[in-house]
């Protein structure tokens, strides 16, 4: 597939990638806390922690001017061990607008992933990780995108109020595209590095910030990369029930082919009546605000 401009992605990739790697190493810390203490000796081991969870629900109606439905759904289950922890997520994005007589979807894009970190020491600071992911998102053009992951990361900040943690590793993503691409393909196996950032801080007892900041680069193309970013505020209302907005955006600097959509949703068609194709938009992004219901 040809690259759109490769005069314009010029990008110090080996700096960021070995800058990273010098983040993930053990012996390198930036955390002024204290080790956790030891348990006592002849201390009654504690029971083995529980697992967590929460759901999200969102929905949107618009009417007059703009006659508009989309539905946002998030499920999430963790649990922490130690010296293992575990995490299962999936969502899904769903919406769809009425011209005149009909429906035209406007939002298709779901997606599900599993996630294990694996700790060295019960300080729970240097660990590895492995991670598979299924992302879909019709309007960016893939049907699927499946992705597994392994690398090494650190936890800078670990305490019940904040947490830093930088990775590197491993990432091979196959996409499954919606139209043909360039070439003629329909499926595009690629190895990738992977950098990532993820940060949690309980700012107040009603207040959470996070951040996940995520950079794959192409190991076969180096001119091809991808970001994404999900930033989030959650505001307890309850013991159980939270609001939470999140913003997500992704960046591809070499999308897939789309068919060409009117002000109107519509595919537009050629003299010979074949869909016209287009590159997706280099930028995706989601806000989203949502009812958190939490467990146990």
């Amino acid at each position: 597939m040809a690259h759109p401009n490769p005069e314009k992605v010029k990008i110090g990739w080996k700096a960021l990638l070995i800058s990273v790697s010098l983040l993930a190493w053990p012996g390198f810390s930036l955390s002024q806390e204290p080790e956790p203490a030891a348990p006592a000796a002849g201390a009654e081991e504690e029971p083995s922690p529980p697992w967590k969870g929460s759901a999200a629900l969102g929905y949107t109606q618009s009417g007059g001017n703009t006659n508009s439905t989309a539905i946002n759904a998030n499920a999430a289950l963790s649990r922490d061990g130690e010296l293992t922890d575990l995490g299962w997520q999936a969502g899904l994005l769903y919406g769809f607008t009425r011209y005149t007589d009909k429906n035209i979807l406007s939002a298709n894009n779901y997606f599900g992933l599993f996630r294990v970190d694996q700790f060295l020491t019960t300080s729970k600071r240097p660990y590895g990780f492995c991670q598979f992911q299924f992302q879909s998102d019709q309007f960016a053009g893939f049907w699927g995108k499946y992705m597994a992951e392994a690398g090494a990361g650190y936890n800078w900040w670990k305490s019940k109020k904040r947490s830093l943690k930088t990775e590197a590793g491993y990432a091979f993503i196959d996409w499954n595209y919606t139209e043909p691409s360039e070439d003629g393909r329909r499926w595009a196996p690629t190895n990738n590095s992977v950098a990532r950032l993820r940060y949690w801080h309980q700012v107040l007892s009603w207040l959470a910030l996070s951040e996940e900041a995520v950079y794959y680069l192409n190991l076969e193309d180096t001119r091809e990369y991808q970001t994404e970013s999900m930033s989030a505020a959650k505001i307890k209302l309850t013991d159980r029930i939270g609001f939470q907005s999140s913003l997500a955006v992704k960046y591809n600097n070499r999308p897939p082919l789309v068919e060409k959509k009117d002000a109107y949703g519509q595919t537009v068609h050629d003299a010979d009546g074949n869909p016209v194709l287009e590159r997706a938009k280099y930028t995706d992004y989601i806000w989203t605000n949502t009812l958190v219901l939490s467990f146990p």
